[in-house]
């Protein structure tokens, strides 16, 4: 959604994690083939509104993503 934003990675969420009392929400290049990654950084949320909408399957992709959520949980 900002293609001009520069990307933070993984460690941030980490960090964040670590030193935020507010809820982290992970933006950003979140697809299903790395969503297990994102999960395991244990975000409050994610945020994947590309995979989602050019997704020719919606509901299969959300189940996707969720599953990535239940593996590292």
């Amino acid at each position: 959604t900002k293609p001009n934003a520069n990307p933070v990675g993984i460690s941030y969420i980490y960090w964040a994690k670590q030193f935020s009392k507010a809820p982290i929400v992970a933006v950003g290049g979140i697809k299903t083939t790395n969503a297990d990654t994102v999960w395991q950084a244990h975000p409050d949320f994610i945020c994947a509104v590309s995979e989602i909408t050019e997704s020719d399957n919606i509901q299969n992709t959300i189940y996707e993503l969720m599953m990535g959520y239940s593996r590292v949980r």
